[in-house]
């Protein structure tokens, strides 16, 4: 009769036991200001805008705005054996970390950590964020790559390098979740510290950086670089863009800008600015459409939900980016500078009139290729002549083509 020896025989029973309870991945490193510093230097050249399409190296994953930055913190904490974690009231001890036992049946590593990767990108939200960031101070020390900037509730930039002349270079994911190449671009975000209010709750917005998770026993207060300045400083600028980001460039800058970065960075930002306000005005009246399917006796929005639908803000803002266009020609070395921007930023304030300018202005920035545009082209050029003279429409009870000053608007309910 053959035997079996005890070696293999112990190898048979092994294999067919389930999986002893084990962490998505075992962290033998622990967070440090030299693990930071290693963390930045991995978002600024290895967190790339294609990590995540179908030849990246997290490849058809599907991501939002959200869902990108824990995914930026969660793979460089992977690949280095660090800690992960989450705040989350359900989770053990209020918090999901990479030693949760959910995955245990999942035998390859790499494919483990992808689930646990998908799981926390399906309870990843700008809310959540607000628990597992904290508020910074703006200066080149703190404002590093793997920074992130939070509009609660709205949207979610990651921070992947600070220009020598003081700008961020941000990219971003996008909503609906989809396998995607993220956005980068070289600009400020299109939102100011203290923009966004979450009920009960300040300063949950902004310039912040991921908690390590040790430090969510400690007062956000007691953390490195925390601090509330941006929120004082944009109160002092009346919420004002362009003097907080002149401030916060100031701050970060090693040398002066460009004549091309400026007028880069300008264009960008009316660009970015409008298809930012064209988002917001689409979930107006999406709001509002419902609200008149559903409750026929009360067709006026009540305060809460005019102010979470209106664009005060976001237009005043904007009309402030089209008029800070206006300065350009004055600033040091523009006249003489030579360039495609150039030429639009003259298009769209008035000092050149030409028609293949303006269609090349319209293929660069439609405002009607994002969400929320006014149903059909529109330039640059067009919506900074409405703008100016007052025709956009904040009040989220006007339609579309009201919203963007295309048609006269009489209001009809309360405005608040």
């Amino acid at each position: 009769m053959k035997t079996i020896s005890w070696t293999s025989f112990l190898l048979v029973i092994s294999l067919n036991l389930p999986l002893a309870q084990a962490a998505v991945w075992t962290h033998s490193q622990e967070w440090s200001p030299q693990a930071e510093a290693s963390y930045s230097h991995w978002v600024k050249t290895k967190f790339s805008a294609d990590i995540f399409w179908k030849t990246g190296a997290y490849p058809d994953i599907s991501t939002d705005c959200a869902d990108s930055v824990y995914a930026m913190r969660m793979i460089f904490a992977y690949e280095n054996s660090l800690p992960f974690a989450m705040k989350q009231s359900d989770a053990v001890g209020g918090l999901l970390t990479n030693e949760a036992k959910k995955f245990d049946g999942v035998r390859d590593p790499r494919e483990r950590f992808i689930a646990f990767l998908k799981y926390v990108m399906g309870r990843a939200s700008t809310n959540s964020l607000a628990d597992d960031t904290y508020p910074i101070e703006i200066t080149r020390e703190s404002l590093t790559p793997g920074t992130i900037y939070l509009a609660t509730g709205t949207h979610v930039y990651q921070v992947i390098d600070v220009t020598d002349g003081g700008t961020t270079l941000i990219q971003y994911s996008t909503v609906p979740r989809a396998v995607r190449v993220m956005s980068r671009v070289d600009m400020f975000p299109n939102y100011v510290p203290g923009d966004l209010k979450v009920k009960g709750r300040t300063n949950v917005d902004g310039f912040r950086r991921f908690k390590q998770p040790h430090m969510y026993k400690i007062a956000d207060s007691m953390l490195p670089h925390y601090s509330l300045e941006q929120y004082t400083k944009a109160q002092e600028f009346a919420m004002s863009g362009l003097k907080f980001y002149e401030w916060a460039q100031n701050r970060l800058a090693i040398r002066p800008e460009t004549p091309h970065e400026k007028i880069q960075r300008s264009l960008l930002l009316v660009c970015y600015a409008s298809w930012d306000r064209g988002e917001a005005v689409n979930d107006g009246v999406y709001a509002f459409h419902l609200k008149k399917v559903k409750d026929r006796q009360n067709l006026c929005f009540n305060a809460r939900e005019y102010d979470n639908y209106s664009t005060p803000t976001r237009d005043k803002r904007l009309i402030n980016y089209f008029e800070s266009l206006h300065l350009l020609p004055d600033t040091p070395g523009y006249n003489e500078y030579r360039g495609e921007m150039k030429e639009m930023i003259d298009q769209i304030i008035g000092r050149t009139q030409n028609e293949k300018t303006e269609n090349r202005l319209l293929e660069w920035c439609d405002i009607n290729k994002q969400v929320g545009g006014p149903g059909r082209p529109m330039s640059l050029t067009e919506l900074h002549d409405l703008a100016l003279s007052g025709r956009l429409v904040s009040d989220p009870h006007a339609n579309t083509l009201q919203r963007w000053g295309l048609e006269p608007f009489t209001p009809t309910c309360q405005q608040y």
